[in-house]
């Protein structure tokens, strides 16, 4: 753990320490378990492994550009009948290609059904808790509820969810919560440049860059703002941005990156805040850094894994852009520029 030593705070915590898998000391109460496990094991693996590959082969049946190739194809075919059902197929796949909320429909209630006995394979339980807005000062004292509103409650097309940054875990529950996009910061390769931007990303390029490193400017052909991205996503899914940039195993909040050019989003986007707390009896979820198929093997090991989602809605969160904010926001990332300018000429002349 001492290479993990520099990123520790004064109070002692730090964000990237790894979840250290633990067995009962007791001998035999350690075998039994072993046993258990890898029973557990055998059960969930093949279970996973089907999930997966139903839910990969339902999103390929029903993507646009395949329903549109398959009645193509059909057309081709000699047969009665067959000419009038492709273009029916052919017609199909173009129209939910042109107006997003037919696959958006479908695509829901694929997420909805597959993706949370996914997630039930991965022995995660996740539990959903409002965070307290009266004590953050964003609803009235006085104020009584009698119960609380569900997680995402108001979400629309063309909304932001930021959220911190632990696991892969996150992006399924969010795709099976919302079937959202998804952006990444993209990081400088300069080190103190203050100009970083995001990519826009589905489900599966963001499942694949959540068991990898950061992402470099010099890896990526295209980048863009994150409220190009929003005001593009208006009328399709809401967006998910993860401003830390880089996982972390949820024991701190890191500075957030600079991609809030806020004079500049959509006047319809509410911001939903959420924060993932991998912190059960089990093993954590939280992926910070190592191996994906070692964290997999010790999930699956575990009989089950508790997680927290403590979430602020977004009729509670204040309005964007707000204009005091933006005018700061603007000239502490000029200052920035110029300090960086500055630095690399007289870096220049020596």
């Amino acid at each position: 753990m001492e290479k993990f030593s520099k990123w520790a705070d004064k109070s002692g915590v730090n964000p990237f320490i790894p979840a250290i898998p633990s067995l009962p000391t007791n001998k035999v109460v350690k075998f039994l378990r072993v046993i258990f496990g890898f029973c557990l094991l055998l059960i969930r693996v093949p279970l996973i492994i089907i999930i997966t590959a139903v839910y990969c082969i339902l999103r390929l049946l029903t993507h646009p550009y395949f329903i549109s190739i398959l009645g193509a194809s059909i057309t081709q075919k000699e047969g009665e009948g067959n000419m009038g059902f492709g273009l029916f197929v052919f017609g199909l796949g173009l129209l939910m290609k042109k107006h997003k909320m037919f696959f958006r429909i479908i695509l829901r209630l694929i997420d909805m059904s597959v993706l949370k006995i996914l997630l039930l394979g991965l022995a995660l339980n996740f539990r959903e808790e409002p965070a307290d807005a009266k004590r953050l000062g964003l609803k009235s004292m006085h104020k009584k509820e009698k119960f609380p509103d569900p997680i995402g409650k108001g979400l629309d097309r063309g909304d932001l969810i930021i959220s911190n940054y632990v696991s892969f875990a996150q992006i399924i529950y969010l795709q099976s919560q919302f079937s959202p996009l998804y952006t990444a910061v993209v990081l400088p390769e300069e080190e103190g440049s203050v100009e970083t931007s995001v990519i826009e990303l589905g489900f599966f390029g963001a499942l694949y860059h959540s068991v990898r490193g950061p992402i470099r400017s010099s890896s990526v052909k295209k980048t863009e703002t994150l409220s190009a991205i929003l005001d593009r996503n208006r009328y399709t899914a809401p967006v998910v941005v993860f401003p830390e940039a880089v996982r972390t195993n949820g024991d701190a909040l890191l500075k957030f990156a600079d991609i809030f050019d806020l004079g500049k989003f959509p006047m319809t986007a509410s911001v939903f805040l959420f924060m993932f707390s991998f912190k059960g009896n089990g093993y954590s979820a939280c992926h910070p850094v190592g191996p994906i198929w070692s964290k997999l093997f010790w999930l699956i090991f575990q009989l089950r894994n508790e997680a927290s989602i403590y979430y602020i809605n977004g009729y509670d969160t204040p309005p964007m852009p707000i204009p005091q904010i933006c005018q700061n926001a603007e000239k502490e990332k000029a200052n920035k520029r110029i300090h960086h300018q500055r630095q690399t000429t007289s870096f220049d002349k020596t």
